[in-house]
């Protein structure tokens, strides 16, 4: 009633906040990402189309029960017996398959409209392949922790997928 200032929070957050990734297959790699709250950053960004996201499947192969990548201080060290850093590399590889059809080919995204690019990783355990379902990536680790399945060329072939389903209406098979 008097306008005096009751309680104050400090709680700023961005999405497209410029990180670091430490990744196992393209050393490290300045990557866009989401700040959540203090100390909280997940593996997505808003800036390239309908925007870039990559979850975790926890070794399952129900979507629905994906989680983010979680990092405390945007500098993304998570190599661990988990395999993590194939999160990095797929989240860094999808964004350089993006800006490459944007920069190269004029093309947005894989459906030339923006369609975000989504990743799910550590899908079932040692499922050694990588797919592209009409909607989504989704990559195995592979049956060693010396191959997770998310390099770049793999990544971005997956996504290919999608430019090829949307420009020549291929049928995935």
């Amino acid at each position: 009633a008097t306008g005096a200032l009751v309680k104050h929070y400090h709680f700023l957050c961005g999405a497209d906040v410029h990180g670091v990734a430490n990744t196992k297959f393209a050393g490290q790699q300045d990557i866009v990402t989401d700040s959540i709250g203090p100390g909280m950053y997940r593996l997505q960004e808003t800036g390239r189309g309908g925007g870039i996201r990559t979850f975790n499947l926890q070794g399952a192969t129900e979507y629905g029960g994906a989680i983010d990548f979680m990092d405390e201080d945007n500098f993304w060290d998570n190599f661990n017996a988990n395999i993590d850093e194939a999160a990095t590399d797929a989240h860094w590889s999808s964004e350089m398959t993006f800006d490459y059809l944007l920069e190269k080919h004029d093309y947005l995204g894989v459906d030339g409209e923006g369609m975000p690019l989504i990743n799910y990783i550590h899908y079932d355990v040692d499922y050694t392949n990588a797919f592209w379902n009409g909607s989504w990536a989704t990559f195995g680790d592979g049956a060693s922790t010396w191959n997770p399945l998310t390099s770049i060329d793999i990544v971005a072939h997956e996504f290919a997928h999608g430019v090829t389903g949307n420009t020549a209406q291929l049928v995935y098979r």
